[in-house]
């Protein structure tokens, strides 16, 4: 066997087992969100979590329509009568995600100026990088898009999947925030292999699959960190203006938490970076099956009842 043979993805050594995305369309209004409880222990008055929440939403609604675009441009290319049916409920699931996560955008609103952000994100990433990477980028307009696409989605299943077991998300004391997080968490995991297996019969190529996750985790690294940063000099600023003492250690524990536990979102980011760059990898290779089924029956029924 070659070295080469070895990157060679055309043909994968045992076929993979996926759980095929269910379209859901639920409708929240957030009203039972509050920015203030007396709950010292509440999510909501955590402030790192609070802004890592917004930061990630504002990101949501655009980032999903990318994706859509990325992965219906090559819809008429599959073969697969499965892929094909899985490509349109990724595409239902994904604007379902883009628009409940319009409104909560709206709840924050109140509070936050998310409109200025909005603006300067989607202007530097559709309207300069998106462009930029169509007309001078090898590739761009289409298969680079698909495989940052695919490399997103992966980063997107394993927050879906760290979100599931996080002891902050469950102690949010809004209903309709923990819904909306649980429900867009099994989401991603079970469109995970979505776009991958769409690149895969596009262009089956281990070095455009990791030079764009190389690509996607700057982009998504850099994007967070600009709308946690956004959100978060708010929280200071409100805090001097309303008198109100920062809780520095809560912050640094928050950050411990999800850089160093073996649960913690930061670290989970990691770990699958460092996983995509295995030849032959599959998003089905991540043990999360178990996780997805103990969730999905409860999004089911939550989803139902504001449908």
């Amino acid at each position: 066997m070659s070295i080469l043979s070895v990157f060679d993805e055309k043909n994968p050594t045992a076929p993979k087992k996926v759980t095929p995305p269910k379209v859901r369309s639920p409708k929240w209004d957030f009203s039972d969100f509050h920015f203030d409880l007396p709950n010292p222990d509440a999510t909501e008055n955590n402030v790192f979590r609070r802004a890592y929440l917004i930061g990630l939403s504002m990101l949501f609604p655009e980032g999903e329509r990318f994706f859509i675009r990325a992965v219906k441009r090559y819809a008429d290319a599959i073969q697969d009568p499965q892929l094909k049916k899985d490509v349109k409920a990724f595409i239902a699931q994904e604007a379902q995600h883009g628009r409940q996560h319009e409104i909560l955008n709206e709840t924050f609103g109140q509070k936050y100026d998310v409109d200025s952000f909005l603006k300067n994100w989607t202007g530097f990433a559709f309207g300069f990088l998106e462009k930029l990477s169509e007309k001078y980028i090898p590739l761009g307009g289409g298969k680079l898009e698909l495989a940052i696409t695919a490399a997103a989605e992966h980063f997107t299943a394993t927050w879906g999947a760290a979100a599931l077991k996080s002891p902050s998300f469950a102690a949010f004391e809004s209903q309709s925030i923990k819904d909306l997080i649980y429900w867009h968490a099994i989401e991603e995991i079970e469109h995970k292999h979505v776009a991958f297996d769409v690149m895969r019969e596009v262009s089956p190529n281990y070095f455009l699959r990791t030079g764009a996750m190389l690509i996607t985790g700057v982009l998504i690294g850099g994007l967070s960190a600009w709308g946690f940063s956004h959100i978060f000099l708010e929280e200071i600023k409100n805090h001097l203006k309303e008198g109100k003492p920062l809780d520095i250690a809560q912050v640094i524990r928050s950050i411990g938490y999800e850089s160093f536990d073996k649960d913690g979102m930061f670290r989970q980011f990691a770990v699958a970076f460092v996983t995509y760059f295995r030849p032959n990898f599959h998003p089905s290779d991540m043990d999360d099956q178990a996780l997805f089924e103990e969730f999905a029956s409860l999004v089911d029924e939550r989803t139902q009842k504001v449908a």
